[in-house]
């Protein structure tokens, strides 16, 4: 049931987390002007930590724009968006962190949590938030519990003769209900408890103070005694996990990688267990020299993750690499190209809609990290032929092509090869006179060797 929500003309501070039935039901006035008793000191404290908080907003848009796979960066930015209240572009950042990072648990809660705060309609969002986090063992049951209250909430805002509405909702929540009880979870006992109680207070006879499935749908309570057998085999896995969190707040580095070490000797292609185990290293080692083997490993054990790579990148360029470092830094990209290169030419033939432009974005990250390091050299070369081919028979856009080997001109105009490079597209495709014009521009440029090449 779609119903039209209105929202203040002004977005009021973002709540913290809870009070879902109350914001769910009631729109917010913006917050009353303060009063202008204060002194002037105290208003010009105000002034200043507001121009303090608009310049660190200003300087972490800086760094996204120019490194939008900075985690942290995302995580800061959001946090003060929601200091700050500015919900419009508060979801715009949380919709572009989500794109590149799965979100955790904690952060679709907040997200849904602002968002019923505006009265907005949220029913897609939770649906988004169950799909990436709703299986979570440990904080899944927060996202069902806040769907469920969002819904209930709705419920107490309809009008209460339109019976028709009201029990379309009803059947809404149940099934939400259900959906959670057939999902292993700690408090898959409480739930049951709860629906028992929920189904109790709408005129169905159910024994609230039991926990057994008497009284329940044969389907509900089978999907719920094969919740109980999946929990009971994770119980293990979970306390592993409990206990993994636990290391990570003692603060002793050696002992938290050990246990991950452990892990993915038990799970080598969990890609979520080497994500978290490279992002925990990455804030704690930074550019120890470790981190380099478990990034290939990772890499190797889960290739189809671009996360991995694009820190294993980052981690490259934060370390100076040497020149032995910076030919394995071009090897690691262009495998990464040749794996983004493969996933969308299979969803052109899926019609999965993978955009081209990620491997436009990862070809640009790589050459302006690399070009200054590798003027003139082979390397730098490969890496630009391969991106004005894929641009032309991908991206099919000769403009983009030429502006690739344009670009290779500028920094190593002095090469050989990249001159011929260029003249060998612009042949191959037939553009003679293209051809014909690089010819001439190269007449006068000064080569290395005889003069026969």
């Amino acid at each position: 049931m779609e119903e039209t929500l209105v929202t203040p003309s002004e977005p009021p501070p973002l709540p913290s987390d809870g009070d879902l039935m109350d914001v769910a039901t009631e729109a917010h006035n913006p917050n009353n002007s303060q009063s202008a008793s204060n002194s002037d000191s105290g208003s010009d404290s105000e002034s200043d930590d507001e121009a303090q908080a608009a310049l660190e907003l200003q300087n972490l848009e800086a760094e996204l724009s120019t490194n939008p796979a900075n985690y942290d960066a995302h995580v800061q930015y959001i946090k003060a968006l929601r200091k700050q209240g500015d919900i419009d572009k508060l979801r715009l950042a949380r919709e572009a962190m989500s794109e590149l990072f799965p979100l955790a648990p904690a952060m679709w809660q907040q997200w849904t949590n602002d968002e019923i705060s505006l009265i907005s309609t949220s029913g897609d969002l939770f649906e988004r938030a169950l799909i990436a986090c709703g299986l979570h063992v440990a904080e899944g049951s927060k996202l069902w519990e806040a769907y469920k209250s969002y819904e209930e909430a709705v419920l107490n805002s309809m009008d209460t003769m339109d019976f028709e509405s009201r029990e379309k909702q009803v059947q809404r929540i149940r099934n939400i209900f259900h959906r959670h009880l057939s999902i292993p979870h700690r408090d898959l006992m409480s739930t049951l408890l709860t629906y028992k109680a929920w189904e109790a207070e709408h005129g169905n006879t159910l024994d609230v103070s039991s926990s057994s499935t008497e009284g329940i749908s044969a389907n509900v309570a089978s999907a719920y005694q094969k919740a109980i057998e999946m929990l009971s085999m994770r119980a293990d896995f979970e306390e592993k996990i409990a206990y993994l969190k636990f290391e990570q707040s003692c603060g002793d580095p050696a002992r938290v990688k050990s246990l991950y070490e452990r892990a993915i000797t038990e799970f080598p292609i969990s890609s979520d267990l080497w994500i978290d185990y490279t992002h925990y290293l990455n804030k704690t080692l930074k550019a120890d020299k470790t981190l380099r083997d478990i990034f290939n490993r990772a890499t190797r054990n889960c290739p189809w993750v671009g996360e991995l790579w694009v820190q294993f990148m980052l981690y490259l360029e934060r370390c100076r690499c040497s020149e032995k470092e910076l030919s394995d830094y071009v090897d690691i990209f262009l495998t990464r190209v040749d794996g983004l290169r493969r996933r969308i030419l299979f969803a052109k033939e899926l019609d999965d809609g993978l955009d081209y432009a990620l491997i436009r974005d990862t070809f640009q990250r790589a050459c302006d990290y690399l070009s200054p390091q590798l003027k003139n050299t082979y390397s730098l070369l490969q890496i630009h032929r391969y991106w004005a081919r894929l641009e032309s028979s991908i991206g099919n856009d000769i403009t983009a092509a030429r502006g690739v080997w344009e670009s290779l001109l500028k920094n190593s105009g002095s090469m050989l090869e990249a001159w011929q490079g260029y003249i060998s597209m612009e042949t191959e495709m037939g553009h003679i006179n293209e051809a014909r014009s690089l010819y001439k521009r190269c007449y006068s440029k000064r080569f290395s060797g005889t003069g026969s090449e």
